[in-house]
């Protein structure tokens, strides 16, 4: 299911690579300026990591994502259901303007 996300960037983890593997997350606050404005953690998988090279923290953004869920039995029996936010294209990218007042 594709999502699309617009908010401001919250901030930006470290790139982790294992194995081959890359991931990088991401939290968008959605409309801050909003009385309920909303965290939404995103994902960058592999070469979408890449994707984050010139994002910074305060900058507006708006992503394209696939909703992905999981489900995983714990050892007592209790079905936990997961959902992500896997980025695969990012539409609009305004950096945080700085004034020098």
């Amino acid at each position: 299911m594709n999502v699309t996300i617009k908010g401001v960037i919250k901030s930006i983890s470290d790139k982790v690579e294992n194995n081959g593997f890359a991931k990088q997350l991401m939290v968008i606050i959605t409309e801050p300026n909003e009385t309920y404005p909303q965290p939404i953690e995103v994902e960058f998988f592999k070469d979408k990591c890449d994707l984050t090279g010139k994002l910074n923290v305060d900058d507006e953004i708006t992503v394209d994502t696939n909703l992905k869920g999981n489900q995983w039995v714990n050892p007592q029996g209790e079905v936990k259901t997961f959902n992500k936010f896997s980025v695969w294209k990012i539409i609009e990218h305004t950096p945080k303007t700085t004034s020098n007042f």
